[in-house]
């Protein structure tokens, strides 16, 4: 009995050692893969970045915005034949056309500053996934997902488009809250930086968009800071009807 169970003991080792290395494997794989759909996503979007012709259908919707600014008028003015406005918000036209008074027009401008975006949302993703589990595989990982999706979701992350400054912002805007959660000194400060950085997300595109993310960043500042949740509310209010106004 004692032999069996000697040798029942000594391949249970085996197979734990075996799972362990094969654990070890696929974790590497995981990673290696991970970087591997960074990279590519960076170096498509470069090589896409001065490709001089849409690359999508609305495009040359943005590059018209873009370019009322440069000529110093007005977005939002009654529709015409010549142009219609687009519903959504002013703020990553006016950042590529401050990019653009310097690069010069067309869409290059604007798909720099979505590929900016979207390489500061995988870096804000990571720092948020290593914050909360300390481990900067899970972080790696997480950044890598997220740039694995640009061929699945109409290449948007790189696109003279709102949508990967929008994204951009909302991240910006959650990592700020958790911080105020982790650093409670500094709570009301974080919090107002949320509450900006999520004002200027529904300024991008549509203010509805935010709201999901609004509600959930208010609920859980009131459950952790509870009357200094106000702070992230008015900060955000502010920022919206200042945009609105100007």
């Amino acid at each position: 009995m004692e032999r069996h169970a000697a040798s029942w003991i000594e391949l249970f080792e085996h197979l734990r050692a075996g799972a362990f290395q094969i654990d070890t494997v696929v974790q590497a794989v995981g990673l290696c893969l991970a970087a591997a759909a960074i990279l590519a996503f960076v170096a498509a979007a470069v090589f896409r970045l001065s490709y001089p012709y849409q690359l999508q259908v609305t495009e040359p919707a943005s590059l018209g915005e873009v370019e009322r600014i440069l000529r110093g008028q007005p977005l939002y003015v009654e529709p015409t034949l010549a142009y219609v406005p687009q519903i959504y918000g002013p703020v990553y036209f006016y950042v590529s056309a401050a990019l653009a008074r310097v690069m010069g027009d067309g869409y290059a401008p604007m798909r720099l500053v979505s590929l900016l975006a979207s390489v500061g949302t995988v870096l804000v993703l990571g720092r948020l996934v290593y914050r909360e589990t300390g481990s900067r595989s899970a972080a790696l990982l997480a950044g890598g997902v997220y740039a694995a999706t640009f061929p699945f979701g109409d290449t948007t992350l790189d696109l003279a488009r709102v949508d990967a400054f929008f994204t951009f912002l909302l991240f910006v805007a959650v990592y700020a809250a958790r911080r105020a959660a982790l650093e409670p000194r500094q709570a009301s400060l974080s919090l107002a930086i949320s509450g900006v950085v999520l004002g200027l997300a529904a300024l991008t595109k549509l203010p509805l968009g935010a709201v999901p993310v609004a509600l959930g960043i208010f609920l859980s500042s009131v459950f952790a800071h509870r009357a200094r949740a106000l702070v992230f509310l008015a900060a955000a209010g502010v920022t919206v009807a200042a945009g609105l106004a100007l």
